[in-house]
């Protein structure tokens, strides 16, 4: 099996996964290849097992908070079912680790967590990747663990990725030679940084939520709508 670690995790895994990093020890999460093809909604317990399927990629039973297990559909490529395995699937194993997982952008800003949520397509990876090219750390683009503390709410560092659309691409002036297709075939490019990813859990001290409109501005959320 491949190591690797993730939200504090260590994660084994029968599929590589590169988008995480390499680490060694005890794991915590084990993904593995199995036949759950028959498996249905009605045969499932939500809180300890959850069952997903994704239409031309392949079926996800997560059980536990421990273990996900993956049927890919048959003649695809690998890499088909890597995007979910490290998003919506490890997002359903740790909500059953007891975490608070929000579909989220996080970056460091003076040591605490700034978090940018919104839409699909609201700008969320656009705007963590710009302060990444600014010199900031970035915790993660996608998936955001939340663990609460006694004192505060801390952000848990995911892995060194962004997934992106050609125009912020181009916007950005990232170079090819740093990107690829986030698997065989797809439009949106992945861009793996080595340097500016935040390894330490950091508190989280602001999330703003993006909407498109006509001029820029930041107004606060009542906590009836928060």
């Amino acid at each position: 099996m491949y190591a690797y670690n993730a939200f504090g995790l260590c994660i084994y895994s029968e599929i590589r996964l590169p988008e995480f990093l390499p680490f060694q020890g005890q794991p915590d999460i084990i993904i593995r290849v199995g036949d759950i093809k028959d498996l249905s909604h009605e045969t499932i317990n939500g809180k300890e097992r959850a069952l997903g399927y994704i239409e031309g990629v392949g079926k996800f039973l997560i059980c536990e908070g421990r273990e996900i297990i993956v049927y890919p559909l048959t003649d695809q490529d690998p890499s088909v079912v890597r995007p979910t395995i490290v998003g919506s699937a490890m997002a359903a194993v740790l909500r059953q680790r007891g975490l608070l997982v929000l579909h989220a952008s996080c970056v460091n800003i003076n040591g605490q967590g700034i978090a940018f949520m919104g839409n699909s397509g609201a700008g969320k990876s656009t705007l963590a990747d710009a302060f990444h090219c600014q010199g900031y750390r970035v915790l993660t683009d996608d998936v955001m663990a939340v663990v609460s503390t006694a004192q505060q709410p801390m952000v848990l560092p995911a892995y060194p990725q962004f997934k992106l659309w050609q125009p912020t691409v181009d916007a950005l002036g990232h170079k090819p030679e740093q990107l690829s297709p986030i698997f065989v075939g797809a439009d949106k490019l992945c861009y793996r940084f080595e340097e500016g990813f935040q390894t330490t859990p950091l508190p989280l001290k602001r999330i703003y939520i993006l909407a498109h409109g006509s001029e820029h501005s930041i107004k606060p959320v009542n906590p009836q709508m928060a």
